[in-house]
């Protein structure tokens, strides 16, 4: 009686923090590892890569998007912010409190561009707020053969259980954005497994 009472007890503990952690996780920032390849815009040609993370609509709660990690950039190269847009140790960080938050790099194309994105903050519609990368040849055009500058196009929304969670709105060939895992979820997925095991031992 006392060893199926302490059973119980024991993998209602377990489930009770398999919850906590997946409601701690369903809030935790998004990391995403960002890569552009401007090797089809012109060995060599110059342009430009505009920043931007704006809000969908007026009176969007408060949320960021954080460029760190800056890989095959030139610091010297980047322009003056415009909106809310603050320079980091290692970045940039864009709050989405003005209508337009904006940064632009003069890019040397051919190479690749890559940094870590890393969103946080609410959001309460399908869309909140955008996170988007442009390339532009010197002219403004388009850059290279691209028939419009959107490069990437990432939506901080809101999940179908409520959480906020990013979407890709659109992707082009020469962009690449994958999730970079939190050590909130690698806890949550080793807790899981723990608990897989326990669960088939107590029901031994």
């Amino acid at each position: 009686m006392i060893a199926t009472t302490f059973k119980r007890l024991l993998g209602r503990t377990v489930l009770a923090l398999g919850l906590a952690l997946s409601a701690n996780a369903a809030l935790a920032d998004v990391m995403l590892s960002v890569n552009i390849n401007t090797s089809s815009f012109g060995n060599g040609a110059v342009g430009f890569l505009d920043f931007q993370f704006n809000p969908a609509t007026v009176g969007q709660p408060l949320a960021t998007a954080t460029m760190t990690d800056l890989s095959g950039f030139d610091p010297s190269k980047f322009g003056s912010p415009e909106g809310d847009v603050t320079a980091l140790a290692n970045g940039f960080q864009f709050a989405n409190t003005t209508p337009l938050n904006a940064l632009l790099y003069e890019a040397t194309f051919g190479g690749v561009f890559s940094f870590n994105l890393t969103f946080a903050g609410d959001a309460i519609d399908a869309v909140s707020s955008r996170f988007s990368v442009q390339a532009y040849d010197a002219n403004g055009n388009a850059a290279g053969n691209l028939a419009d500058p959107l490069l990437l196009a990432l939506d901080w929304s809101v999940s179908p259980a409520g959480a906020p969670a990013v979407t890709p709105g659109f992707v082009d060939s020469s962009a690449q954005a994958t999730a970079v895992p939190e050590p909130s979820a690698l806890m949550l997925a080793a807790l899981g497994l723990g608990m897989l095991g326990l669960i088939r031992r107590l029901q031994s």
